[in-house]
């Protein structure tokens, strides 16, 4: 005599339908070779990539050229005349001087070295601005 259970059929139901998944699994041979052939395609691609970076890092002229000319060639603007031919505003050139004091390690030096270029700055004013911790500080230079 046999003895049923209630739920032994749909163990068994389910056990058949799980069925078709089982046979790719205990399959280890075909398994290893997808596992080996994935690797190595993935080695190749990334090696593949990782060597055109090096090979453009090693050219480098795509990127010396998109960083434009060495030498910026300043243009004059024309100067600006009324109707009656007077002169409005015309282009001048100027120069300013800033200096980051966060950013500078030794103030006597800097102090020192601007003094070469300008002779007629007053240093001891330039050296305790330069002293105080601000984010940016501007000499009137011309």
């Amino acid at each position: 005599m046999q003895l049923s259970f209630p739920f032994s059929r749909k163990k068994n139901y389910l056990s058949s339908q799980l069925n078709p998944l089982i046979p790719s699994m205990c399959q280890p041979y075909f398994n290893r070779s997808r596992l080996v052939f994935s690797l190595l395609c993935f080695i190749f691609l990334y090696g593949l990539i990782g060597g055109c970076l090096i090979s453009y890092g090693l050219k480098g002229g795509q990127i010396e050229e998109a960083k434009g000319p060495i030498m910026v060639q300043l243009a004059s603007r024309p100067d600006i005349i009324d109707r009656n031919g007077r002169l409005l505003a015309k282009d001048i050139t100027t120069y300013s001087l800033f200096a980051e004091p966060r950013r500078i390690i030794d103030v006597d030096e800097t102090v020192e070295l601007i003094s070469t270029v300008l002779p007629k700055l007053n240093w001891q004013e330039v050296y305790k601005r330069l002293k105080k911790i601000q984010v940016f500080l501007g000499f009137n230079v011309g």
